[in-house]
């Protein structure tokens, strides 16, 4: 899938900011998300859950991925995470 196609996806303004910003990082964030299909989806269903809540995911993320470029982005994009983080 091309960068741009997943991009579209993403509802909101907020949620294509994020995905932006992640992009910035270069392959560290690229490499991780053209390869697994899972963090494609669940990035995009937690965008569509809450756009702001989404957006303050990918700057932690981002932040990580800053200081760790290994970092595995599932552990931060997840089902769990996101309702215990934001108490949904």
């Amino acid at each position: 899938m091309s960068y741009k196609t997943f991009l579209s996806e993403f509802p909101t303004f907020n949620a294509q900011y994020a995905i932006e910003l992640l992009h910035s990082l270069n392959s560290t964030f690229d490499s991780q998300c053209s390869t697994n299909e899972n963090l494609r989806n669940i990035m995009l269903d937690l965008a569509k859950r809450d756009d702001n809540c989404f957006y303050e995911t990918a700057l932690r993320a981002y932040r990580q991925l800053q200081n760790d470029k290994s970092h595995d982005l599932t552990t931060i994009f997840n089902n769990k995470e996101f309702n215990d983080t934001y108490n949904f």
